[in-house]
């Protein structure tokens, strides 16, 4: 599910990709599709992003479903909980889960670790 090489994110890097909003949380990410398979491989830019590697073609939305499946798989929740609020067309997305920033952070946390 990783990238080989070794993530460290402190909690000042992780609280500029996660953000309280509503009843869950902002997930700020940079898809890269067409990809071999479906991985977490770092972060990304400044502001910093969660860089995700998406196997489907950014065609006819098919990345954009896989990205909310491979989220909703690895989070463990329904894909229902999961929706993209900005960037339908772009590389760059701005998502919204329904879980807590903590949640969410120690989610990710957890499985880079792991």
């Amino acid at each position: 599910m990783f990238h080989d090489s070794f993530f460290y994110f402190t909690i000042e890097i992780m609280k500029s990709f996660i953000s309280p909003y509503q009843s869950g949380s902002l997930l700020k990410v940079l898809i890269l599709p067409n990809s071999k398979k479906n991985q977490i491989v770092g972060i990304y830019g400044d502001p910093p992003r969660l860089k995700l590697k998406i196997a489907a073609k950014a065609i006819e939305g098919k990345a954009n479903k896989e990205l909310l499946s491979f989220l909703a798989k690895i989070l463990h929740i329904s894909p229902s909980k999961i929706k993209i609020l900005k960037g339908q067309e772009s590389k760059l997305k701005t998502i919204y889960i329904e879980l807590s920033s903590a949640e969410l952070s120690h989610s990710i946390e957890k499985m880079i670790s792991s």
